[in-house]
């Protein structure tokens, strides 16, 4: 999904979805532009590796994350974000979500 790091997307994906953040688990959604990239080529991940993140949140990380790696599985709690996560990360066949502790 475009813009993805747009606080705007995200408020409006989150609006479609009827989900809020939550302060009880904790929820801080890394949404800076330059910083998830960033994470994403410093994790060493390429083409040939696979990649478990916990907490995909609205998934900006988790998509710098697809477009990098071969396989990406993300572990959420969060049972209301499984959709949010199915909609932003849509495009990719490499994106797994588990929901799990």
């Amino acid at each position: 999904m475009d813009n993805l790091s747009d606080i705007r997307t995200v408020r409006t994906v989150m609006e479609k979805h009827g989900v809020s953040f939550s302060k009880a688990l904790g929820q801080n959604f890394i949404i800076n532009p330059s910083v998830c990239p960033k994470m994403a080529d410093l994790c060493g991940t390429d083409e040939n590796t696979g990649v478990i993140e916990i907490g995909g949140g609205v998934g900006v990380l988790t998509n710098e994350l697809c477009k990098r790696s071969k396989k990406v599985v993300c572990v959420e709690l969060d049972t209301r974000l499984l959709p949010v996560l199915g909609d932003t990360l849509s495009e990719y066949d490499n994106f797994e979500c588990v929901n799990a502790d």
